[in-house]
């Protein structure tokens, strides 16, 4: 393991070609995505913290859900350096 940056680069290829606006749009979405993961994961690291009957599963979950945004954060940004710049992605506020 190195400090390199990681990049997908069938991304890259896949989205080669394709218009500024779709690709921003696609971009908006993972925000989107990558925000309710880690709103996710920070709600069951505070179930993990407070301890409990489902301590154990709930701590799994964590450690998955903790995979799946790291994930996703590779594919985020891959996306941002494909697009050359971070949207303005307002906060939903609709929870």
């Amino acid at each position: 393991m190195t400090g390199t940056k990681i990049v997908l680069r069938p991304l890259i290829g896949l989205l080669n070609g394709q218009p500024n606006d779709v690709i921003e749009k696609i971009v908006i979405d993972e925000i989107r995505l990558h925000r309710a993961l880690s709103a996710e994961a920070d709600l069951l690291q505070e179930m993990v913290a407070s301890g409990g009957p489902d301590n154990a599963a709930n701590e799994y979950a964590y450690l998955s859900k903790m995979i799946a945004v790291h994930a996703q954060h590779t594919a985020l940004s891959t996306l941002l350096d494909i697009l050359g710049y971070i949207p303005d992605v307002p906060t939903d506020t609709s929870h």
